[in-house]
């Protein structure tokens, strides 16, 4: 599934999006999602015919090579995503709820409203990250989170805590 972070604006969405991946889903958040589309099976998709912001929008129901360009388009969206979901280091549910909404580019303070906390809590429990996570920036700790398999595995640091999430530490160094 891929998602756009406006999307993420609404509390009650993030609980179904939270449900989704406790199922199983994978999902990516983009800035903008170009078109709404639903792919079913690889053979039949839909295409609403109104744009965004409609309750009810009649679909175009596509097959055969229009599937396969729709799919296209999904595996380009797909790719430009970043991941949403399991962070890999074990956290606990408001410091993964945290993490997931700065790695789909909420600010700070977005991620606070959505949460419920203040600016300077969601500022506090990041920094507490990145000392757990053994880095020194947000940059570093997003890309710990987000990519935990790069590179070598450095002794004590967050690969070694990726118990969680299905990520696994690597088995030797990079490649």
């Amino acid at each position: 599934m891929v998602i756009d972070q406006r999307f993420l604006s609404s509390p009650e969405m993030i609980g179904q999006l939270n449900e989704s991946l406790e199922e199983g889903v994978q999902v990516r958040t983009v800035k903008d999602v170009p078109l709404k589309l639903i792919i079913c099976d690889g053979e039949v998709a839909m295409l609403p015919l109104r744009g965004r912001g409609a309750d009810v929008s009649p679909s175009l129901v596509l097959r055969d090579g229009l599937v396969n360009i729709a799919r296209s388009l999904f595996e380009v969206v797909w790719e430009q995503g970043r991941p949403y979901g399991a962070t890999g280091l074990g956290l606990d549910a408001m410091d993964s709820s945290i993490l997931r909404l700065l790695l789909a580019g909420l600010t700070d303070s977005a991620v606070a409203g959505q949460l419920g906390l203040s600016s300077r809590t969601v500022q506090r429990r990041v920094q507490a990250l990145i000392l757990r996570a053994g880095v020194s920036t947000r940059i570093q700790l997003g890309v710990a989170c987000a990519s935990p398999r790069l590179g070598p595995t450095p002794a004590g640091g967050v690969w070694g805590r990726c118990a969680r999430g299905g990520r696994r530490p690597p088995s030797g160094g990079g490649g």
